[in-house]
């Protein structure tokens, strides 16, 4: 395992870290564990098949993101961008989207 980071596109802090065997399995756990991931910088990563049931994450940058197959139910994404993300067979019930 190695060490991963969430940091924070707006301040460049970091908003979770630890050993994880992977940048998915890190965000993971910060969703699970009710981290503000707001303003998140999920540029170019992978994220398939992730569970992020109930995440907060308002205004983070899912840019040219995999995020195919990952549960996004009950989020708050308000203002989160998507460019260019891959969004086949994600599950966005009850999440809020607002612009």
């Amino acid at each position: 395992m190695r060490v991963y980071a969430i940091r924070s596109y707006a301040t460049n802090s970091i908003l979770h870290e630890g050993y994880f065997p992977s940048f998915a399995a890190c965000v993971e756990d910060a969703v699970q564990k009710r981290i503000d991931l707001g303003a998140a910088d999920f540029r170019n990563k992978n994220l398939t098949n992730t569970n992020l049931d109930d995440a907060r994450m308002s205004a983070a940058d899912f840019t040219n993101s995999n995020l195919a197959g990952a549960n996004l139910s009950e989020s708050a994404l308000d203002r989160a961008i998507f460019q260019n993300a891959s969004l086949h067979n994600i599950c966005l019930a009850f999440s809020s989207l607002v612009e």
